[in-house]
């Protein structure tokens, strides 16, 4: 059985890497089934840590698909 993660994969805040993400300006339909990273590299196959399966923005309450 798959272990699943569900989370926050980007914020408009400074990260590590120093770098601020626009999520409004974003096109994130490509996402899924893109793989998922660590901190930005896939060099080795140990950076690559999952698959996106599923990504949607969320700026309000309303945008949540529930509680």
């Amino acid at each position: 059985m798959p272990t699943i993660v569900d989370g926050v994969a980007s914020s408009v805040a400074i990260d590590t890497a120093g770098e601020i993400v626009d999520l409004k300006g974003l096109d994130i339909s490509s996402l899924v089934g893109a793989p998922a990273n660590w901190e930005h590299e896939s060099k080795l196959p140990s950076q690559i840590v999952g698959k996106i399966i599923e990504a949607h923005k969320i700026f309000s309450k309303e945008d949540c698909q529930n509680d």
